[in-house]
């Protein structure tokens, strides 16, 4: 297993579609077992992603940030959230500029994948250093916007997501906006457990 996750991570470079997308079905099928994680891949983000000192944490970063098809962001996306479970993972995603990244993509993601950052944010701010960049890069102020902008758009009528975003196309917006208040108000709410100064 520990050979397979090397192997695994070590394909996350490649610029071939379907393989990477074989890679990210793999990762997140090992990532979504809490034995396995536990056990063999506690450190599994530390793994080289490719050539050179680039790490599978970083790798799967830019996947987030950059690739184009959807799908492959909502795989990375879950498979991050499950593996940050691991402390080792969580520390490896943090040292890799996790919480920057992140909060990019908090502010320009469409809800289909928001809801999934907004989770990993809340996993990655029990670390109280994530806590205090979330604080000191805005995050506090970006999620209040947040959840008020999708509050105040909560009657709007249920019409199914264009195609060309993530998540089924037949999921009414209803749904995205449900996970995406829910996800932001326990990230807040574990921001505020956190706070020293909060009351």
């Amino acid at each position: 297993l520990v050979h397979c996750c090397k192997t695994t991570c070590y394909l996350l470079s490649t610029s071939d579609p379907y393989l990477l997308q074989c890679v990210l079905v793999i990762l997140n099928t090992i990532c979504a077992s809490p034995e396995l994680l536990a056990d063999k891949c506690r450190g599994l983000l530390h793994l080289p992603g490719g050539n050179g000192a680039v790490e599978a944490g970083e790798k799967l970063l830019a996947i987030l940030e950059h690739q184009r098809k959807p799908e492959f962001r909502q795989l990375a996306a879950e498979m991050l959230l499950n593996a940050v479970q691991a402390g080792e993972n969580r520390q490896a995603l943090l040292a890799s500029g996790g919480v920057k990244v992140v909060l990019r993509l908090v502010n320009n993601a469409d809800d289909a994948l928001l809801s999934n950052m907004l989770l990993l944010l809340e996993a990655l701010v029990e670390d109280q250093e994530a806590s205090r960049q979330v604080r000191n890069l805005g995050g506090v102020n970006l999620m209040m916007s947040l959840l008020s902008a999708r509050a105040g758009n909560d009657g709007a009528p249920d019409v199914p997501p264009p195609s060309r975003r993530g998540g089924d196309p037949q999921e009414p917006q209803s749904a995205h906006r449900h996970a995406v208040l829910m996800a932001g108000c326990s990230l807040i709410t574990e921001l505020a457990f956190d706070d020293d100064n909060s009351c």
